[in-house]
């Protein structure tokens, strides 16, 4: 078995302070023997989320493709980060099923029971684990819940919904509606104190009418929109006073996936899954010609 990371005390410093340092470790402790590789998305990850943290921002939806960390930054380092540094804080996880919840919950214990985290956040203590809860000795706790699951009696001050939507749903218009009413009606109701109280987003798309769409209508959440290939030129926040210049066609992360392999990947999904899921671009849906004339 390898060993989970060691960090010197300028590493543990820098991992107390700042949401992408601390993600190294991290990914680190989860993935051990593979080498992160990083980029400058991933500074801007952990700069719109470190917003949140600071109540800067209240309503935050970051759009990716799959296999770019997402869930490790949004839904593990994220809520670790904040109660090393507060443990008082009281984080609820949305997912779309109790499997992923839970391995999600998992990753998080592992992360936080290492002697590198409890070194960075000594004040940090567990006093109760579960499979789908991880709370603090000061109360504080990350709570993993699952799509159509119940939430009664639970609150947070912080919630996060990670892939609401299986890509299988997507095409199902009763999927669609039941994940829109769990956000509208179930979860986004947890909020302990609705002034103060944050919520996250954090998704691949998968149709015009997805969690990501739904939420992005409403208009009050700040969007962080990471395409695999750039369709225009755009300046991006990757931390206080800084900007990442993204260029057309410039691809997320070189050392993850070049432009050669993204288009392999555009031949293999075909290019309407591969505009949704990469690009954050779905399809409009045209409406059938039954529905357009109001036919029965």
């Amino acid at each position: 078995m390898t060993a989970p990371p060691t960090l010197h005390s300028a590493a543990l410093a820098a991992a107390r302070l700042d949401l992408h340092a601390f993600v190294r470790p991290v990914f680190s402790t989860l993935n051990p023997g593979s080498s992160l590789k990083s980029g400058w998305y991933l500074q801007a990850i952990a700069h719109a989320l470190a917003k949140v943290g600071r109540g800067e921002t209240k309503r935050l939806l970051i759009t990716l493709p799959p296999r770019y960390l997402k869930s490790i930054c949004g839904s593990v380092a994220f809520p670790a980060w904040m109660l090393g540094n507060d443990p008082t804080l009281r984080f609820l996880v949305a997912s779309y099923s109790a499997e992923l919840s839970n391995k999600l919950t998992r990753d998080f214990r592992a992360v936080v029971e290492t002697p590198w985290y409890r070194q960075a956040f000594p004040e940090f203590r567990i006093r109760r684990a579960t499979e789908v809860e991880v709370e603090t000795s000061q109360r504080g706790f990350r709570r993993s819940v699952s799509l159509g699951g119940s939430v009664t009696g639970m609150g947070g001050d912080i919630l996060i919904i990670d892939d609401l939507m299986k890509a299988a749903d997507a095409a199902s218009p009763l999927k669609r509606q039941e994940a829109r009413d769990y956000i509208d009606i179930t979860f986004g109701s947890r909020l302990d104190d609705q002034a103060t109280g944050r919520i996250i987003a954090i998704q691949q798309r998968l149709h015009e009418d997805d969690p990501a769409g739904y939420l992005k209508e409403k208009g009050n959440f700040t969007h962080l929109d990471l395409q695999a290939i750039a369709d225009e030129d755009a300046d991006i926040e990757i931390g206080p006073g800084r900007i990442h210049r993204r260029r057309r066609n410039e691809v997320l992360c070189s050392d993850h996936q070049t432009l050669e392999t993204l288009e392999a990947i555009r031949r293999e999904l075909g290019a309407g899954v591969f505009a949704a899921q990469y690009q954050q671009r779905p399809a409009r849906r045209r409406p059938s010609a039954r529905r357009r004339s109001g036919a029965r």
